[in-house]
């Protein structure tokens, strides 16, 4: 019997040692299931996370567009009363053809081209069309796709924008600049400064308006002015 109960005793062994090997064999592969979820998860979150900021960051582009844009349409009415202004700073006593007050006083009657609104011009084309038997064309609203972000072709798109308003802001900046010339009465018979009619008060006021200034009280000034004058002395 001692081989009987050596025998069991060997049986009952070998089944704690598979059993134990089970045990652990399935904890490993809960523990790699639970370890792989969580890297699922991780990686859906920081998914979810590069999408909402992505979304973010074309929200912002999108605000940046309409501020560029309605920036334009003011710059388009500046720019137009900054002409209009011109043409009584310097009177005109005769039609100047890119002058729009002239066009308005002199210009009534004048060419074969006319300005219409676009609207009213959109409705007198679709009325020529469908006289004509031809199909309206129905313009259809851009869909907003799903494309990846490019970030540096956004910026460069800002750029081209932000250089086309800073040469519309130089217009309007000469326009002013001669419009003052005119209605000052500067006796150098060209405005502008350096680059165009060299006058000499133009310049005097152009540096002043680039110079950096702070200020200062008067007796404050007048201190500061005595110490130097006494330093330089010495």
């Amino acid at each position: 019997m001692s081989w009987f109960r050596g025998l069991m005793n060997w049986t009952g062994a070998v089944f704690g040692v598979v059993a134990t090997v089970i045990c652990v064999v399935t904890v490993d592969a809960e523990q790699a299931t639970r370890s792989s979820w969580q890297l699922a998860q991780v990686r859906e979150i920081a998914q979810l996370r590069k999408k909402t900021k992505t979304s973010e960051i074309k929200k912002k582009l999108n605000r940046i567009y309409l501020t560029l844009s309605s920036t334009a349409a003011y710059e388009s009415i500046v720019s137009d009363l900054q002409v209009r202004n011109f043409h009584y700073a310097r009177p005109h006593t005769r039609m100047h053809r890119l002058c729009p007050e002239c066009t308005d006083v002199f210009g009534k009657n004048l060419g074969e081209v006319l300005f219409i609104p676009e609207t009213r011009f959109d409705e007198l084309i679709e009325l020529e069309r469908a006289h004509n038997g031809v199909r309206r064309v129905v313009k259809r609203a851009a869909q907003e796709e799903d494309e990846p972000l490019d970030v540096l072709a956004e910026l460069e798109a800002v750029l081209f924008l932000l250089r086309a308003h800073k040469t519309i802001i130089f217009g309007l900046m000469t326009t002013a600049e001669f419009e003052y010339h005119y209605a000052k009465k500067h006796d150098h018979p060209q405005p502008g400064g350096v680059g165009f009619g060299r006058c000499p008060e133009c310049i005097k006021l152009r540096k002043r308006q680039t110079t950096p200034t702070r200020a200062i009280h008067r007796k404050r000034y007048a201190q500061l002015l005595a110490l130097e004058k006494s330093v330089g002395a010495k």
